[in-house]
């Protein structure tokens, strides 16, 4: 084969691999969602300095209640990430986003359809208005993220803790 040749073929394999990733919805780097563990790097139990390490230390602040036994809490909301993230005595316990940046690593994220998280996810426990991996709901503290629909599509994305 001639050298033109093997040039145009090597051409042609690495556009026939970028455009495969494009089409399966390859996340960017760093921009994950890992069922259970994080969302945009933010892990639970992650303290407030890590997590400005991370994102910066100048998100909008409010003071909260959480949960059903209404614990005082701290959220800290990234909009321009359209991350939010609620931590409590210094630590993550919640972390919500909405950005369409954030895929799991089959491509599951913000505006993803019921049914593509399905295909792509057979793992999943799925109801009316939710998916999820774990239970929000539980006898015991677990880890669980949950995928909330509307309209057939993914809304938020919500990593947290079930509440026993």
């Amino acid at each position: 084969m001639s050298r033109p040749a093997r040039s145009l073929n090597r051409t042609l394999a690495a556009a026939a691999v970028t455009l495969s990733l494009v089409l399966v919805g390859a996340a960017p780097a760093g921009a994950l969602v890992i069922p259970k563990r994080s969302i945009d790097s933010v892990r639970l139990r992650d303290s407030e300095a890590r997590v400005a390490r991370l994102h910066g230390s100048r998100p909008e602040r409010a003071a909260i209640t959480f949960g059903p036994g209404e614990v005082a809490a701290v959220q800290w909301t990234y909009p321009r990430r359209k991350l939010r993230i609620v931590f409590i005595r210094h630590r993550v316990v919640e972390v919500e986003t909405q950005s369409r940046r954030q895929r799991t690593s089959r491509g599951v994220g913000v505006g993803t359809s019921f049914e593509q998280a399905r295909r792509a996810h057979p793992e999943l426990k799925c109801y009316t208005t939710f998916c999820e991996w774990g239970t929000g709901t539980s006898i015991r503290t677990l880890r669980f993220t949950q995928l909330a629909f509307s309209n057939g599509r993914v809304t938020r994305i919500v990593l947290g803790y079930s509440t026993p």
